[in-house]
């Protein structure tokens, strides 16, 4: 369910987000189910989202999350949500290209970033 705080942080800038992260502010989790839950709201209408696994989202929030407690070496965008384009392949995640030949298409494995 959308809230007054998921409206919030959505809105809030990568960097102001990794800042409430490494702050302990916010949680990655937090920041994850904010984005899910808009995702959830907005998608029927903007179909942006192709494909979304949203337990393994919240599952990276939460290594990310542990991570932080434990004080490793971070990136930059290190536990902030981010969605790649529908032209990568993500194993066994339906991954369309764009076009409806591809519409039930999953891959077995992911493609690696160039």
């Amino acid at each position: 369910m959308r809230s007054q705080v998921t409206g919030e942080l959505v809105f809030r800038t990568a960097r102001d987000l990794a800042t409430a992260l490494r702050t302990r502010e916010l949680s990655a989790r937090e920041v994850m189910q904010a984005h899910l839950d808009q995702i959830e709201a907005f998608n029927p209408a903007v179909n942006a989202i192709v494909s979304l696994d949203g337990g393994a989202a919240m599952d990276a929030a939460d290594r990310a999350d542990r991570r932080l407690a434990q004080g490793a070496p971070l990136g930059r965008l290190h536990g902030l949500p981010m969605a790649h384009k529908d032209t990568h392949l993500t194993g066994g995640l339906r991954t369309t290209f764009g076009s409806p030949v591809h519409a039930e298409f999953a891959p077995d494995s992911s493609s690696t970033a160039p």
